[in-house]
């Protein structure tokens, strides 16, 4: 776990350096799920038990309407953030990320090309440099969001029905789990398949670019480069079913106990509606918990 945080962190790291209000306010959007969850958890019981009530049309409006408002303005606020800022902001973030690996690259000496390790590892890092450490902040920024929901949520479910929110721990638990499996997966699917899309790609180039386009006119030149093409493709469709496979048993694993967790939760709602011990509005909240 250790490893993986301190992988993160790297990734991050040149995002930090360049632009630390971009990762301020996408860490402040984040924290604005905690009153996005209560509001929309405790809307719906105050308006079905204010109806229920009996307790006059108007309250229920304005309740309604004031949900409203509170979600128009975060949403533009929202837009205005991720439209007007940070899609301008990290391409100037991948601008200066690149220009510093042109930098390394030009001051390393020409024998290290020469080194098969060395040039793998150097087409991976500058085809994927910036690309890495958005997606890593991205899925980052991601798990921080769903954890401050399911905190938000566990929050209310533990005034409403404590015995509910032991049965949403576990289900979520289990499906973290298979989720974090997922992820780990992948990961190495990614970079098992590197190795072919590079050489598909080269082999692209091989039919565009007007450097090779006169020899692939040749007729045994062709079939070698298009039987070196398909033969790539097959390998490549097998590494992709052999991680399907996988993926299909993970994928369940991670659905599985959400779905069990739901059919858990109505039977122990509907069971204390009948006994009187829940109300219709704290019913229409615990089932709405998407």
């Amino acid at each position: 776990m250790l490893k993986i945080i301190g992988n993160v962190l790297s990734a991050i790291r040149p995002i930090w350096t360049e632009s630390k209000l971009y990762i301020a306010l996408h860490i402040l959007f984040a924290f604005e799920r905690i009153p996005a969850r209560l509001f929309n958890v405790l809307i719906v019981q105050y308006m079905v038990n204010a109806a229920v009530a009996g307790s006059g049309f108007s309250r229920v409006l304005t309740a309604g309407i004031g949900y409203g408002l509170y979600v128009l303005v975060t949403a533009a606020l929202k837009y205005t953030f991720t439209e007007w800022y940070a899609i301008p902001q990290e391409e100037t973030v991948r601008k200066k990320i690149t220009e510093e690996l042109y930098r390394t690259c030009a001051l390393m000496p020409l024998s290290t090309y020469d080194d098969t390790d060395f040039y793998d590892t150097y087409v991976k890092a500058f085809s994927a440099s910036a690309d890495t450490c958005f997606a890593v902040f991205q899925k980052t920024i991601r798990l921080l969001e769903c954890f401050l929901s399911i905190t938000a949520l566990c929050s209310v479910i533990t005034i409403l029905s404590p015995s509910v929110l032991c049965i949403v721990l576990t289900g979520s638990l289990l499906s973290l789990v298979a989720n974090f499996y997922r992820s780990r997966l992948a990961y190495e699917k990614d970079q098992a398949l590197t190795f072919f899309r590079r050489k598909l790609d080269y082999i692209s180039c091989l039919f565009y670019q007007k450097q090779y386009a006169k020899d692939m006119r040749t007729e045994p030149l062709l079939h070698l480069v298009l039987d070196d093409y398909e033969k790539t493709y097959r390998q490549k469709i097998r590494r992709v079913r052999d991680f399907g496979k996988k993926t299909v048993f993970s994928a369940c694993a991670a659905a599985f106990p959400l779905e069990v967790t739901d059919i858990i939760i109505w039977l122990v709602i509907v069971k204390k509606i009948m006994r009187g011990a829940l109300q219709a509005g704290s019913f229409m909240a615990l089932s709405d918990r998407k």
